[in-house]
C-alpha cells in the first residue's frame, strides 16, 4: 500500500479517535517489520509501546461514550486530532524515504476533514435514526479499528 493510501487512512482515523490512529501506525510497523529505525518515529515500531498505545486507544474508546466529553470539533479536541494525523503522516512517509512534511501535512488535513464528517455522521445516527449516542459512538468505534486493520495487513 502506498504512503499516500496509508496516510490517508490513518489520518482518517485520527479524525475518528486520535489515539487509534497512532496505535494503529506503531501496530502496523510492528507487525510488518517496517523501517523506522534512524528516525525520529522509531520509537512507534517497539512492541511494548505499541502495546501502550493499543491500550490507550481502548481507554479513549470507551472515555468516548462519557456525557461530559465535549464535541470532537472543539478546537483543543481538533487540535489533538490534527496533531495525531500530522504524527502518523510524518512517520509513514518517513519510512518511505518521502518528505516527512508532506506527510504531516496530509495525515492533518485529512484527520481535520474527517473529524467533521465523523462527527456530522454520528449526529445523525443519533438524531435521524434515533440511536443512543453511546450505540452511535460504537459505530465511530468499529470504523476506526477497521481502518486500523486495513492499515495494518500485511504487505
Amino acid at each position: 500500500m502506498s504512503p499516500l493510501l496509508r496516510t490517508l487512512l490513518a489520518g482518517t482515523i485520527a479524525g475518528i479517535r486520535a489515539a487509534s490512529a497512532t496505535a494503529a501506525v506503531s501496530y502496523d510497523a510492528v507487525r510488518n517489520g517496517r523501517d523506522l529505525g534512524g528516525t525520529l518515529f522509531s520509537p512507534l515500531a517497539v512492541p511494548e509501546l505499541s502495546l501502550l498505545l493499543r491500550l490507550a486507544a481502548a481507554g479513549e474508546m470507551i472515555a468516548d461514550k462519557l456525557p461530559f466529553l465535549g464535541n470532537r470539533t472543539d478546537p483543543l479536541s481538533l487540535l489533538g486530532r490534527a496533531t495525531s494525523g500530522a504524527l502518523c503522516g510524518a512517520a509513514i512517509f518517513a519510512e518511505d524515504d518521502e518528505p516527512v512534511l508532506a506527510g504531516a501535512a496530509l495525515g492533518t488535513l485529512t484527520a481535520v476533514v474527517s473529524t467533521h464528517a465523523s462527527f456530522r455522521f454520528r449526529r445523525a445516527l443519533s438524531q435521524r435514526l434515533h440511536l443512543p449516542n453511546p450505540i452511535a459512538g460504537l459505530v465511530g468505534d468499529a470504523t476506526a479499528v477497521g481502518l486500523g486493520l486495513l492499515l495494518s495487513r500485511e504487505r
